[in-house]
């Protein structure tokens, strides 16, 4: 039987971001500042948390990463019910 991983109320606000289309780190912090009241090191911090949980990866362009969900929203409702 196939897991779907289970993700917190703050990890959805994050994906539902990334599943519109990848973001920097910069971008997230950005939107999740103007809509929840996040601080950079709680965005940095979420991020580092979700991609050791394989939820998200990135690919780097210079200095600059831009992160991707690795799971699909279909994925993270099934984790739900």
């Amino acid at each position: 039987m196939e897991t779907h991983p289970t993700l917190s109320h703050s990890e959805w606000k994050l994906m539902e971001l990334l599943w519109q289309h990848p973001h920097t780190l910069m971008e997230l912090v950005a939107r999740l500042k103007e809509t929840v009241g996040w601080s950079k090191s709680t965005v940095a911090t979420m991020v580092r948390r979700m991609e050791e949980k394989g939820l998200i990866s990135f690919e780097e362009h210079g200095r600059t990463k831009t992160f991707y969900p690795r799971i699909t929203q279909q994925q993270a409702a099934l984790g739900e019910t």
